[in-house]
C-alpha cells in the first residue's frame, strides 16, 4: 500500500514538473510574441518615415537593379523570397519613373503629391533587410550633415548618431545632393534617428531574451574543431537573422523558428571551417547532394555507382559530378599534430621525396649507360646501327623494321634477323650484368 502511495506521489510530482515546464515555455513564447510584435511595429515606423522620401526608392533601385535583371536577389539580403523582392522593386521603379516624368513636366502640385504617396506606399512594401535600413539612415545622416555643415546641431540624439557615422564612414558633401529635392528639417532627422534607435533596441531585446537558446544549441555541437565561444558567436548571428525574418502573424513560435536559423549558422560555419580551402556554400550543398545520392544508390543497388550512373541517379551532368568529386577531397596534414613527440607518425614519413633524384639512382643510371655503350661497341657497325635505330638510342623516336630497311637498303626480314643476332651477342656477353638493373 505504501509503495503504491509513493509511486502515485512520484507520478504526481512528474506531472507537476511537466506542467511547470510547459507553463514556463508558454510564458516564454508569450514574451517572445510581444517582443516580436514590438520589433515589427518599430521597424514599420522606421520604414514608413524613410519611404516618405523619394531618395529611399532611388537608393533601393540603385542597389538592387542589376539583380532584378537576372532575378538574383539573395534571400539572405532581403527578408522574403527573391521573386517577391523583384516584383516589389519593379513596382518601385515604375512609380519612381512616373514621379520623375511628372517632375520634369512641372505638373500641378496635387498630382505630384499623389504620385509621391503612391511611391511611398510601394516603397513600404519592399522587404528591407537590416543592412538596408542602417545604410539608408547613414546616408540620410551624411546628407543632412553636408547640407547643415555651417549650422551647429543642438539635438543630442542627432549628434550621437552623426558621431557613429563619422567613425565608420567618410561623409562627403556629395551626399547633400540626394536630399536637395526633399529638404529635411532637424525635427524630421531627429524623428528618423529616434525610430531607428527604438527598432534596434526592440531587436536587441528579442535577441537577448533568446540568448539561452543559442547556448543550448551550441552545446550540442561541442567536441568538434571549433571553440565553444566561436559556436556561440555563429549561433548569435543565426539568432539575429531569425529576429529580422520572423513574422509573428504566421502563427509560429519564435523559438522553433529561431532554432532553424541558429542550427543553420552553426552548421555552415562548421562546414566552412573543416576545410583548409574555403568553398562557397553552394558548392558544399552540391557535395552533400552528390554524396546523399551515392548512399541512396548503394542502398538500392548494392554496389558503388560509376560516375555515369551517379550522374544519372542524381540528375546532374557528368561534368558537374567530376567537379564535385574533385573539390570534395579531404586535406591531410603532412606534419604530426604534436611536433614535440619524436615517436609521432605522420604521412610525411612515408612519402618519397621526388624533388631531387636520389644519388643511388644517378649512379645506377651512369653505370647502365656505360654498360650499354660497352655492349654496343662489341657489335658490328651494321648491328649497332640497327639496335640504336630500333630502340631509339640515336633518335628521338624508335624506328620500325621497314624504316630501318629503307635507310640501309635492306629488306624488313633482313633487318629483323640482324636485330636477333645482335641481341643474342649482347645477351651472351652482358646478359647477367644487365639483368641486375631490372
Amino acid at each position: 500500500m505504501a509503495s503504491k502511495i509513493k509511486l502515485a506521489s512520484l507520478e504526481t510530482t512528474d506531472d507537476l514538473n511537466t506542467t511547470a515546464k510547459k507553463n514556463v515555455k508558454g510564458r516564454t513564447e508569450i514574451a517572445n510574441l510581444d517582443l516580436a510584435k514590438n520589433v515589427q511595429v518599430c521597424k514599420y515606423q522606421l520604414v514608413n518615415q524613410l519611404a516618405q522620401y523619394p531618395f529611399t526608392a532611388q537608393w533601393l533601385v540603385g542597389k538592387y537593379e542589376l539583380m532584378t535583371k537576372t532575378k538574383d536577389i539573395e534571400v539572405d539580403n532581403v527578408e522574403t523570397d527573391g521573386n517577391s523582392a523583384v516584383d516589389n522593386l519593379n513596382e518601385i521603379k515604375s512609380k519612381l519613373f512616373a514621379l520623375k516624368q511628372n517632375e520634369a513636366k512641372n505638373n500641378a502640385d496635387h498630382h505630384f503629391d499623389a504620385l509621391k504617396q503612391k511611391l511611398a506606399f510601394a516603397t513600404e512594401q519592399f522587404p528591407f533587410a537590416f543592412d538596408d535600413l542602417v545604410q539608408l539612415v547613414d546616408t540620410f545622416m551624411c546628407a543632412y550633415q553636408a547640407l547643415k555643415s555651417s549650422v551647429p546641431v543642438k539635438n543630442d540624439c542627432i549628434v550621437k548618431r552623426l558621431n557613429i557615422v563619422n567613425r565608420h564612414k567618410h561623409c562627403s558633401i556629395n551626399h547633400g545632393c540626394c536630399l536637395s529635392p526633399d529638404p529635411v528639417s532637424e525635427q524630421a532627422i531627429a524623428s528618423l534617428v529616434t525610430a531607428e534607435s527604438k527598432w534596434l533596441d526592440a531587436r536587441k531585446q528579442l535577441a537577448t531574451a533568446n540568448s539561452g537558446l543559442v547556448l543550448f544549441i551550441a552545446n550540442q555541437y561541442k567536441g568538434g574543431f571549433m571553440e565553444f565561444e566561436d559556436l556561440v558567436q555563429e549561433g548569435q548571428t543565426g539568432l539575429l537573422k531569425a529576429v529580422d525574418k520572423f513574422d509573428y502573424r504566421l502563427g509560429f513560435q519564435f523559438s522553433t523558428y529561431a532554432s532553424y536559423w541558429i542550427r543553420q549558422a552553426i552548421s555552415r560555419s562548421l562546414t566552412r571551417s573543416e576545410r583548409v580551402v574555403r568553398l562557397p556554400f553552394g558548392q558544399m550543398s552540391a557535395i552533400s547532394k552528390v554524396y546523399r545520392a551515392k548512399d541512396d544508390f548503394i542502398m538500392r543497388h548494392g554496389h558503388e555507382p560509376t560516375r555515369q550512373e551517379l550522374a544519372e541517379f542524381s540528375e546532374l551532368s557528368l561534368e558537374e559530378i567530376n567537379n564535385v568529386l574533385a573539390i570534395s577531397q579531404n586535406v591531410v596534414p603532412l606534419e604530426p599534430a604534436d611536433e614535440d613527440d619524436d615517436e609521432a607518425v605522420a604521412p610525411i614519413n612515408f612519402l618519397e621525396q621526388n624533388s631531387y633524384q636520389h644519388a643511388f639512382n644517378k649512379m645506377a643510371d651512369s653505370e647502365l649507360h656505360d654498360l650499354i655503350q660497352d655492349a654496343i661497341s662489341g657489335l658490328s657497325e651494321r648491328e649497332a646501327q640497327v639496335i640504336c635505330s630500333r630502340f631509339g638510342m640515336n633518335h628521338d623516336d624508335e624506328m620500325t623494321f621497314q624504316e630501318i630497311g629503307a635507310q640501309l637498303n635492306l629488306t624488313r626480314e633482313r633487318v629483323r634477323q640482324i636485330q636477333v643476332a645482335a641481341l643474342n651477342k649482347i645477351k651472351n656477353s652482358y646478359g647477367e650484368e644487365l639483368m641486375s638493373f631490372l
